[in-house]
Parts: C-alpha cells; sequence; structure tokens
C-alpha cells in the first residue's frame, strides 16, 4: 500500500502466463486499480527474457539480502522493498 501510495496505483501489469499471475486475487487488484493487464506471448524470447530478467532483480537486489534481514510485520516489508526500489530506481 505504501508503493501505491508513493507512486501511484499501476498503469500496466507485465507478466507472463503463470497461474500466479492469472490468480482471482491479482486480477481483482488490478481490476480495482484500473490496471491494464499485459501478458507476454508464447515463443517470445525479447518479451519473456524481459520479465524473466526483472524476476531476476527482484531475486537478487531484494528476496536474497531478505533472508538475512529480520522483518517485523507487513508494514516493514513494504519499507524493504521501497528502499531497493529508491536506491535502484523505478
Amino acid at each position: 500500500m505504501e508503493a501505491i501510495q508513493r507512486y501511484g496505483p499501476p498503469e500496466k501489469f507485465y507478466a507472463d502466463r503463470g497461474s500466479a499471475f492469472d490468480a482471482p486475487s491479482i486480477r481483482g487488484a488490478l481490476a480495482l486499480f484500473g490496471a491494464n493487464r499485459i501478458f507476454t506471448k508464447p515463443g517470445n524470447p525479447a518479451a519473456n527474457g524481459k520479465i524473466e530478467r526483472y524476476h531476476g532483480c527482484l531475486s537478487k537486489w531484494f528476496f536474497g539480502p531478505l533472508a538475512t534481514q529480520e522483518v517485523v510485520d507487513r508494514e516493514h516489508l513494504e519499507q524493504l522493498f521501497t528502499a531497493v526500489l529508491d536506491y535502484h530506481g523505478r
């Protein structure tokens, strides 16, 4: 929620066709924000590579260091993620 307050709601959501990205909770949240879902096309390595690179960056910059970080609550987790975004750019 803090990220949405700070940067505003997303206009677009770019993801592969994994079931996690098509869950009812994701679809509902995106509809609430008025965000347009954009899926990568099968057999399009350039598009799939872009989303995989994004996930790799999250793993390197956020999830890796998070393993050694004590997380107090959800708000603290959002603060940590916001700090990563601020440090590496939006």
